[in-house]
């Protein structure tokens, strides 16, 4: 165990225990706190095992005091594991004072990541916002000066979305803040021409149901007579979207009220901390949580930097604070858990104990993620046969699900998408130009990928925005992966 007495093991604690302190004290909004970590000469810009800061917490939380003292003291714009920053966080939890902070400090917003612009599951929310016709959250995205002309897995940018959706607002509102109006799709089209099309599409189908209703029996509903496809399948995706949000957001309530529950038991590791360097604690919590969210963070650290008898160590600590079933009530400020860490650094011994010790295999953090989605993104294979094993879930609906079946696609790695099916994945859940992980597969002319999909029941009959039905196409061998080549 730790030497309380021992400068090394002290200042190694503190190593430790300093970048997250400030992320959980940001979380709270303990502005005192972090005053006394910065005169200690804490580093604005430490990062926790996730390279979360404390200003992507307080952005995250809405806490303008906060995030006004740590860009005094010069916080920087640092992108976290997920490729986001402040102003991601700022934009998700639409904090519009917040947003005008960072602004006026970063008046070009975040610096360009390159990685995040080419990767098809980080840069999907902006058009699923889209999709959903969600105005608010893509002015907050304008505001933050986040990229605006990115491309999707089929060349399409924000605006060909918004073109395909008909929003006119949303499209005078990207078009005013710099979209390109000229840019190709892998398609052949420009924004105006999606428009165009869909302008055609709406015509016929008024032409078609006023057809319906001429031929009709007198006294039948004309609202009844008409039912096309398209539209019953925008109903069932609104309701699923709807669904996956409600779903959402009550696991974060859970989480956050979860998080603030109070316990029994004296505080050794803060007080040890307290007494040998002074550290401030917080006084905005009780004693046991500082101790339950202290152990938390320490045993995640310890995860993410393979520290096993470490995590030993706290486990056996947070057991005698919080009861032989712990685990299944350990959150971080991210509400992610030691479960999470350990799937996504791919620690397959931690994470057989910690579902041994009880550890909830479907739990969600901030993001909406389970520690199966983790493994599954980091390609931690063995990983995610365990957590399958165990009745873990993606717990994704509507668009996400698609998201995340299309990326595999794309990746192109034919046993995590047998993994991915195996967890009960849908197989026929679309993107928001109503495009399958099918489609893809064929565009790419992934032989095996396609022939894998089509045997577990996807549909060959799917038709996208566009009337396409999935199509093996034939590539050229030198361009594709030698396990997914047409031949």
């Amino acid at each position: 165990m730790i030497n309380v007495r021992d400068p090394k093991d002290l200042e190694a604690l503190e190593e430790l225990l300093t970048p997250v302190l400030m992320c959980w004290y940001a979380s709270i909004g303990d502005e005192g706190s972090i005053k006394n970590l910065i005169e200690l000469g804490v580093k604005i810009d430490a990062t926790d095992y996730d390279q979360r800061t404390a200003l992507h917490l307080a952005a995250a939380e809405g806490n303008p005091s906060i995030v006004d003292l740590l860009l005094f003291h010069n916080a920087q714009m640092i992108y976290d594991a997920n490729g986001e920053t402040p102003f991601h966080d700022a934009v998700r939890g639409e904090h519009t004072r917040i947003l005008s902070t960072l602004h006026r400090t970063y008046p070009n917003g975040p610096p360009p990541n390159f990685e995040i612009l080419y990767n098809s599951l980080k840069q999907s929310q902006i058009f699923i916002d889209i999709a959903d016709l969600n105005i608010d959250k893509i002015k907050l995205y304008l505001r933050a000066n986040l990229p605006i002309n990115i491309q999707d897995y089929d060349g399409r940018t924000p605006l060909h979305v918004a073109c395909s959706f008909g929003h006119q607002e949303l499209i005078k509102l990207l078009v005013r803040h710099g979209a390109n109006t000229e840019v190709l799709d892998k398609f052949g089209y420009k924004p105006r021409m999606v428009s165009e099309q869909n302008q055609l599409r709406r015509q016929s189908a008024r032409t078609y149901s006023m057809r319906n209703v001429l031929n009709s029996p007198l006294g039948s509903s004309p609202r009844s007579s008409f039912s096309g496809s398209h539209s019953s399948t925008y109903k069932r995706r609104m309701t699923a979207l709807d669904s996956f949000s409600d779903t959402y957001h009550s696991t974060t309530t859970f989480a956050r009220s979860s998080l603030k529950t109070a316990f029994e038991s004296e505080s050794v590791l803060s007080n040890a901390i307290q007494a040998a360097r002074n550290l401030p604690i917080s006084v905005t919590c009780t004693p046991k949580q500082t101790q339950k969210i202290l152990m938390t963070v320490l045993q995640c650290r310890h995860i993410a930097d393979n520290n096993f008898p470490r995590v030993k160590q706290m486990q056996l600590a947070l057991e005698h604070l919080l009861g032989p079933n712990a685990q299944r009530h350990l959150y971080d400020y991210d509400f992610r858990t030691p479960l999470h860490i350990a799937a996504g650094h791919g620690r397959m011994d931690m994470a057989l104990y910690l579902l041994v010790r009880g550890a909830n295999v479907n739990a969600k953090d901030r993001w909406g993620r389970t520690p199966l989605y983790e493994a599954t993104i980091r390609k931690q294979k063995q990983l995610m046969k365990v957590i399958i094993q165990q009745s873990g879930t993606y717990c994704l609906k509507g668009y996400p699900m698609a998201s995340l079946l299309i990326y595999l696609v794309i990746e192109g790695d034919l046993e995590i998408i047998q993994l991915a099916v195996l967890s009960g994945i849908e197989l026929n859940s679309h993107d928001y130009d109503m495009r399958t992980a099918l489609h893809i597969a064929g565009d790419l002319g992934y032989a095996a990928i396609y022939e894998y999909l089509v045997g577990k029941g996807a549909n060959l009959k799917a038709r996208d925005r566009f009337g396409n039905t999935p199509m093996l196409r034939r590539k050229p061998r030198s361009s594709l992966n030698n396990n997914n080549a047409f031949c």
